[in-house]
């Protein structure tokens, strides 16, 4: 068996529909009701959902390794909402009885019907009995069935959903926040409402830097610019062989198309990308050329492109630009899911290898909902990412170019993330 050069991380996808759930495992427990009992067994092995009209409750299985008892219950003393925006659904309060104290080690993820035909922002909050206030929450939306989802660690907490009172705009600073209040290692970034493109953040935003294998996003779009067919079989040739991370495959292997595809954006991997320009039947030249086309066709002047791995330093953009880029280029559904897929393999055709390649981006495996991303690292453009997320019916990318640390360059696209939703208002 052959392998890309990355150690695989253990994943679990749970899935949270209303009013039933559906977690890794298809044994999971649905309610009906108010109230619940669970059992030792059931808490640790099957999971439960519980569900009234109003809400749903979702608790997977591992999450308390004891026995538990839920509620779900519409408070008889309501609360003054002293936020900017309407209330569009009941207050509820979901409260979990058991021997765990304090916060949730793993998230619960709870569903609440809302009532609004209206074009504004939407969101779940919690109530802070401290500050009390109501709080926002990262939130997903079901629009044509009136849901809002969101994941919670709290086993006691008071819940409603929240509209704005003003018509969908562009992001306003809201005022009772102050700038973001970390100190930035990359050396530049930049932070960008997807549908307007308006800048919510800027550091050294139009300053040109190397990208790194933030390249591999245009290789991607020029290969499905050119129409080639994706189970096409293509014979890979040493001619592609590249250094870094690459896959690990002989002169005259044979794979789809769309193996070549997949490695590129999902394992970063140079050489697929090299092979998978020489798909499109471009010569090398070509292929650059059409990339840098398609930088000017997007109006990214300070954009340029010398090969289709990333591992050229000439290869430059600035942050801003980057995110322009980004922004085109994750409307093709095709990069939008091989760039946030965690694992992908497949099987060479003519010497049946097998090739496992697990996407090292940490921005997957955390609190986000990741509409695209992309990795880059050379020593000469030092860490550099990309990533396009959504909050409830909100969308902003977020780029860092130029960090010297792969830990930190993570953390700092996701705090800023978190901050944008956190500090604007649409």
């Amino acid at each position: 068996m052959k392998f890309l050069k990355f150690v695989p991380l253990a994943c679990l996808l749970l899935v949270f529909l209303f009013p039933q759930s559906s977690f890794a495992s298809t044994k999971t427990i649905a309610i009906t009701k108010a109230s619940a009992i669970v059992d030792e067994y059931t808490a640790q092995e099957k999971g439960i959902t519980l569900s009234t009209k109003r809400m749903s409750v979702g608790i997977p299985a591992g999450t308390f390794n004891e026995a538990f008892k839920v509620r779900l219950k519409k408070p008889p003393k309501k609360l003054q909402n002293r936020t900017k925006k309407k209330m569009i659904g009941p207050s509820l309060r979901l409260q979990i009885n058991s021997n765990q104290d304090g916060m949730l080690e793993k998230p619960v993820h709870v569903a609440l019907k809302y009532k609004s035909k209206k074009n504004k922002k939407k969101t779940v909050a919690y109530y802070d009995r401290s500050g009390r206030k109501w709080r926002k929450l990262d939130t997903r939306l079901d629009t044509d069935k009136k849901i809002a989802y969101a994941d919670i660690y709290f086993p006691f907490v008071r819940l409603t959903v929240l509209q704005s009172r003003k018509k969908k705009q562009e992001p306003r600073k809201e005022s009772d926040y102050s700038d973001f209040y970390y100190g930035l290692d990359a050396g530049s970034a930049v932070v960008i409402d997807a549908k307007s493109g308006a800048v919510l953040f800027d550091k050294n935003k139009d300053q040109k830097r190397s990208i790194a294998s933030l390249t591999k996003l245009m290789t991607a779009q020029i290969f499905l610019d050119s129409g080639k067919n994706m189970q096409d079989t293509v014979t890979y040739s040493s001619s592609c062989n590249r250094e870094c991370v690459c896959l690990y495959v002989d002169d005259g292997e044979t794979m789809k198309v769309q193996d070549l595809f997949y490695t590129t954006l999902v394992g970063s991997a140079n050489n697929a990308a090299v092979a998978l320009s020489k798909t499109t039947g471009y010569s090398d030249q070509d292929f650059v050329a059409k990339m840098n086309e398609k930088a000017r066709d997007w109006n990214l002047s300070d954009t340029q492109f010398v090969e289709p791995s990333g591992l050229d330093q000439n290869n430059m953009s600035t942050a801003h630009e980057y995110a322009k880029l980004a922004k085109k280029a994750l409307k093709e559904m095709d990069i939008l899911q091989a760039s946030t897929t965690k694992y992908y393999e497949f099987w060479t055709q003519n010497t049946g290898e097998w090739h496992g390649i697990t996407n090292q981006n940490k921005l997957l495996y955390r609190d986000l909902y990741v509409l695209g991303t992309k990795t880059g690292f050379t020593y000469e453009a030092m860490f550099c990412l990309m990533v396009k997320a959504r909050q409830g019916d909100e969308e902003v990318i977020v780029v860092i170019l130029g960090n010297p640390s792969y830990a930190d360059s993570a953390n700092e696209v996701y705090d800023l993330t978190k901050w944008a939703f956190d500090n604007y208002d649409w």
